[in-house]
């Protein structure tokens, strides 16, 4: 009795990022395989790897990955929330890239904005609007959005566009 069941996309998403939208970034940190630690690779406008984005607000934090089997329609879906989906004993090592774009445009932003897109009734991106950039952060398989266990990083609006995204969620600070 008195017991809150959320619906999976609060659950597995938006009460995460309603927590965030309005804080100030202040560090990024992706949590990888050693060998995707590439500067190169991440200032690409278009980056992915097997991991987490770690975003660090001055209120909160917000981890940003891949789930698996998280009840909806695809096998693999977006995260985030506050809490590692990998294990802390992983071979993935603890990465600072709040030097480097896209990021550096954001750090000591606000967060204007947030919104989830999804297809397949399954969330696969968040949109981040800062006070100057917006970040796409999603699952997907390599350079594609959707049911996927790579985390795709772009300033690229849908850069695949050939899938129907339908706004699942979304919220802004008030004006």
């Amino acid at each position: 009795m008195g017991q809150n069941f959320m619906n999976p996309l609060a659950e597995r998403v938006t009460s995460q990022l309603q927590k965030i939208v309005g804080a100030k970034l202040i560090d990024v940190e992706l949590f990888c395989f050693e060998y995707e630690a590439d500067v190169s690779a991440i200032e690409l406008p278009t980056f992915y790897f097997g991991g987490e984005v770690i975003l660090k607000f001055d209120n909160e934090r917000a981890i940003i990955t891949w789930d698996e089997n998280a009840g909806w329609q695809d096998h693999f879906s977006l995260y985030v929330g506050c809490n590692h989906l990998y294990l802390p004993s992983s071979t993935l090592i603890t990465w600072n890239v709040s030097q480097f774009r896209p990021w550096l445009n954001c750090i000591d932003q606000s967060l204007i904005s947030a919104q989830v897109y999804g297809y397949n009734q399954t969330p696969h991106i968040v949109e981040f609007n800062f006070e100057n950039t917006t970040i796409y952060i999603g699952d997907g398989r390599e350079m594609e959005f959707g049911d996927g266990d790579d985390i795709i990083v772009t300033t690229n609006r849908f850069f695949n566009n050939d899938s129907e995204w339908n706004k699942m969620w979304g919220t802004s600070i008030p004006e």
